[in-house]
């Protein structure tokens, strides 16, 4: 045990190994970032014991002991190591000179600077608003807020009247409405007209209104104002009218998919057609298809089964430790269920499927942890997923959403052509029809494909309880010795799945609305390749649905239409 004793460092030690520090910096070229390793002291200053100097002593490359440490006068130990060299972090680069820019930089006083953050008629008008201020009288100076919402409300006139004048020019137009509650609680519509103007289309909004104050008075008769879809058509209706436009000229309507809309007994598209007797209703495709596909929800093994998606979405989503470990496991993002995004429903099914597998072990990893409700948590979505009712139906409703994943798509192009999007309807619900003719053959499929999850999760397939009455789903006759799973599945889950997606298809994507895509053929580029039934068939169809815009009977409307292509 060697016997303590005290070392002390000059100034001039200090002062030498800083020296050769910046020596080799500066024959290095370039400065070196690094934080000094620095540690209080005891009270003894300048003075530190052996045992220190033992332990922070390293070994050269000649072998030798050099001391790593030396005293400073301010009571810090420092390092003589050389710092290590690193390079500086692209947020602590410059990589745009401060200072002033472009027309800035010839400024020489503060006019100039003015000058150009004021151009000369700015300053006219500020000048100009003074002088009125400060001559005229405290009665006229038209700056209140009454006023100044007439001078709005005369600018919205303005610009209204342009726009009406317009549509009148144009003389044929289309009407898009919709009705909603806005964020102070009132019910708001607004109203769009979409028209040709100077070979453009054109869709410009020409009003904003109140539903309620528009239709009812607050008197002690109103007991219940209700908004019906007979009320919000009477309320367009009177707002176009207000704008002296021809109803017989509108050709179009375009609303959403709600069934105060579209209903057909009360709907507001019926009492819209009432003053429009011509109006066509054109809904959103894109839109009439993802309600089709939210209809599935009426099965129920559908509607179970979108539940428990969104419940393990939100379960990996809602904490960031579980979310980390559904990503180590699946390496991407999971997609939900959202309600606006069309195109991600189907591929929040379609990953669900092909990613089954990852999420089942993301959700076993997490049954394991020690935090209690999210471990049991896990488990009891686990137990969700691993039955045989979600696992058919997850791989029944994937093979519907095949076909029209590719419908969603081109519905959503800004460039797709009116005939491309007719067809793919068209193929889209002949393929529907098909797997519906042939329900057995396909299922069969399905199940095989099953089978093999089902085999490696050692899952039986079993029959549900059956009972004499059912009220929720289709269900084969309890009676008969020869029901089956397969039976079982297919009637009360794959067949009403089909019957639901086309039945609901067929209804939003109406032969009206479809057959107008046949006036393209009224096209240069397409009356040319038209053939003798196309012409036929479209010239039928113009004459008897647009008799009072041509205010001439069927026949000579038809007959001057062929001889336009005769020509």
């Amino acid at each position: 045990m060697s016997t303590r004793k005290n070392v002390k460092y000059t100034d001039a030690d200090f002062e030498a190994t800083a020296l050769k520090w910046y020596e080799e910096i500066e024959s290095d070229g370039e400065g070196s970032e690094y934080e000094d390793n620095v540690e209080p002291i005891s009270e003894h200053e300048n003075e530190i014991s052996e045992s220190d100097i033992s332990d922070s002593e390293i070994i050269d490359s000649s072998g030798s002991s050099k001391k790593n440490v030396i005293l400073g006068k301010n009571g810090y130990k420092w390092s003589t190591l050389e710092p290590p060299r690193t390079k500086t972090q692209h947020r602590n680069i410059v990589v745009k000179i401060p200072g002033l820019q472009g027309p800035a930089k010839n400024v020489t006083n503060e006019f100039e600077a003015w000058k150009i953050l004021f151009t000369a008629d700015m300053i006219e008008s500020i000048v100009g608003l003074r002088k009125h201020l400060e001559t005229m009288s405290s009665r006229a100076t038209y700056i209140s807020k009454t006023t100044q919402n007439e001078l709005v409300n005369c600018i919205g006139e303005e610009i209204t009247a342009k726009i009406v004048n317009q549509i009148k020019n144009a003389k044929y137009f289309s009407v898009m409405f919709d009705e909603t509650t806005d964020v102070s609680h009132v019910s708001q519509m607004s109203i769009v007209i979409r028209y040709v103007h100077e070979n453009d289309i054109r869709e410009d909004f020409i009003a904003f209104l109140d539903c309620h104050e528009e239709n009812y008075t607050l008197d002690k008769d109103t007991l219940e104002p209700i908004l019906s879809g007979k009320i919000l058509g009477q309320t367009v209706l009177k707002q176009l009218k207000l704008l002296d436009l021809n109803l017989n000229n509108c050709v179009g309507i375009c609303t959403d998919g709600c069934s105060v809309v579209t209903s057909e007994q009360n709907g507001a598209v019926q009492e819209v057609k009432k003053g429009m007797p011509v109006a066509v209703r054109c809904p959103c495709y894109n839109h009439a298809l993802n309600l089709a596909l939210s209809k599935t929800s009426n099965v129920q093994s559908v509607r179970n089964l979108m539940g428990t998606i969104k419940e393990v979405s939100a379960f990996f989503t809602a904490s960031s430790k579980r979310h980390f470990v559904l990503k180590n496991t699946l390496d991407k993002h999971l997609y939900g269920l959202c309600e606006t995004r069309w195109v991600e429903r189907h591929e929040c099914i379609l990953q669900f499927k092909n990613d089954f597998d990852a999420i089942l072990d993301a959700l076993e990893k997490i049954s394991l942890w020690n935090e209690r409700d999210t471990a049991s948590k896990a488990k009891n979505l686990m137990i969700s997923l691993t039955t045989p009712d979600f696992i058919l139906t997850l791989y029944c409703l994937s093979n519907v959403l095949s076909l029209t994943l590719p419908l969603s798509n081109l519905l959503q192009d800004k460039k797709v052509e009116k005939n491309r999007a007719n067809e793919m309807i068209s193929c889209t619900l002949s393929a529907l029809k098909n797997k519906r003719g042939s329900a057995s053959d396909c299922f069969n499929a399905i199940l095989t494909e099953t089978q093999n999850i089902l085999k490696v999760l050692d899952v039986e397939l079993t029959l549900s309880r059956l009972t004499n009455k059912m009220r929720n789903r289709s269900n084969p006759n309890p009676n008969l010795s020869s029901n089956s799973p397969e039976d079982y599945y297919r009637i009360s889950l794959f067949i009403p799945l089909l019957d639901c997606v086309i039945n609901d298809l067929e209804s939003r994507f109406s032969k009206e609305t479809i057959n107008l895509f046949n006036l393209n053929i009224c096209l240069p580029l397409n009356a040319m390749e038209a053939t003798e039934t196309e012409i036929k068939t479209t010239g039928k169809m113009l004459s008897d649905m647009y008799t009072l815009i041509f205010v001439e009977d069927p026949k000579t409307v038809f007959d001057k239409f062929k001889g336009e292509f005769d020509i």
